[in-house]
């Protein structure tokens, strides 16, 4: 399989010499794993840009799932239930919805991810289970479909650039053993092709669930490294530990590093990305063993921590939006959307809550007084300031 050029911009300096990358950390700012970081509640207003947009309901757009892609003419979701994708405006009006469950020609299974190719206008289903591409037109057409080969297991995959997507590849290695695998797929979006990023993972890192500790029965968490905002791509895998911007020619340009080492003895913390957007990223202490009672009450343990650029302060944060006073922001999420952009989607039975106890203002205000029980969430895109 060819391999395309992917040069790191310390010339893995990081990578292959203790002294060289001693030098390279002493110039990143520095995340303590030990450190008690201060808690602090900030509103969104005050470092982002909000936007509400409700979505239209009716017997064939109904929300159960997640909103995958938001671009500056769709809005697009996956449903969990019913295996569909639906297409909303950028204002939330219903326009039209793939289906095609099944196994012939053009039909799945079940959905894993979706990104969109405005230069060709073309929408990616990857399949969950089945190592299947769909390409279908953003009008719903089916075009062709990509099949890779037995072995290549691909999770969250996205739009890299015209030419290609990029998915993670999940490594059948243990957790804590050496690895040395390309975790980084490109896929043509021209023909299916498979190439890979020089990208060398050294061990997996994974999230240890402690099923039953006495039978020895566990399960493991596999933490997404591969981080997107907009155009911009971040590399997070905590056996290096240091994040990375992918510059557009595919080097790496370190930004953070995390100490202790994940590696060192007695370390009992992952430090995971899971947003970056504006002047912000948005990171995750985690515990890598977590006692595990059942799916429905599994707590994590973490700690969400906001890493501010500008200042390099980090805090424990609390995010309170001022439109609602009934409850903090949570549940932000980020990947495919526009530039510096986070996304909550907002139910609209808790609107309805808020709206009758008076605790909510402005737009959301106007916009909650207008919805009933049963219809599709508000969502809540979020500029973050740079």
């Amino acid at each position: 399989m060819k391999r395309l050029p992917f040069y790191f911009w310390v010339s893995l300096a990081l990578a292959s010499c203790q002294g060289g990358k001693e030098a390279v950390n002493q110039a990143l700012p520095v995340i303590d794993m030990n450190e008690d970081y201060p808690e602090k509640e900030i509103v969104l207003q005050d470092i982002a840009d909000i936007s509400y947009i409700p979505l239209e309901t009716n017997d064939e757009f109904l929300f159960d799932g997640s909103v995958e892609v938001v671009t500056d003419q769709y809005v697009i979701t996956k449903g969990h239930r019913g295996n569909d994708v639906c297409f909303f405006s950028r204002q939330g009006k219903a326009l039209n919805r793939i289906h095609r469950v099944g196994n012939g020609p053009g039909e799945y299974k079940d959905i894993g991810s979706i990104d969109v190719n405005p230069a060709n206008g073309e929408l990616y289903l990857k399949e969950m289970n089945r190592q299947q591409i769909h390409v279908y037109s953003l009008d719903g057409k089916f075009k062709h479909s990509f099949t890779f080969p037995e072995g290549k297991r691909m999770s969250r995959m996205c739009l890299f650039s015209p030419d290609y997507l990029i998915a993670e590849q999940e490594s059948k290695v243990p957790d804590d053993q050496d690895a040395n695998f390309y975790p980084y797929l490109l896929v043509s979006t021209r023909d299916g092709h498979l190439d890979s990023l020089d990208y060398v993972q050294k061990r997996n890192i994974l999230v240890k669930l402690i099923v039953n500790a006495e039978n020895h029965s566990y399960a493991y968490l596999l933490e997404p490294s591969l981080i997107r905002n907009g155009s911009r791509f971040y590399i997070d895998n905590p056996d290096s530990d240091t994040l990375f911007a992918m510059n557009p020619d595919r080097t790496l340009e370190p930004l953070l590093v995390r100490t202790p080492s994940h590696s060192d003895e007695g370390n009992k913390y992952g430090l995971f990305l899971r947003g970056a957007a504006g002047a912000y990223f948005f990171l995750t202490k985690q515990p890598m063993e977590v006692p595990m009672n059942s799916i429905e009450s599994l707590d994590l343990k973490s700690e969400e921590w906001l890493y501010d650029c500008r200042t390099q302060e980090v805090c424990r944060y609390l995010l309170k939006n001022k439109d609602d006073a009934s409850k903090r922001v949570e549940g932000i999420m980020f990947f495919c959307y526009p530039e510096d952009c986070g996304l909550a989607v907002l139910k609209s039975e808790d609107l309805m809550d808020a709206y009758e106890a008076g605790q909510l203002n402005g737009e959301l205000k106007e916009i909650a007084a207008g919805l009933k029980a049963d219809d599709n969430p508000v969502l809540m895109l979020i500029h973050f300031k740079k």
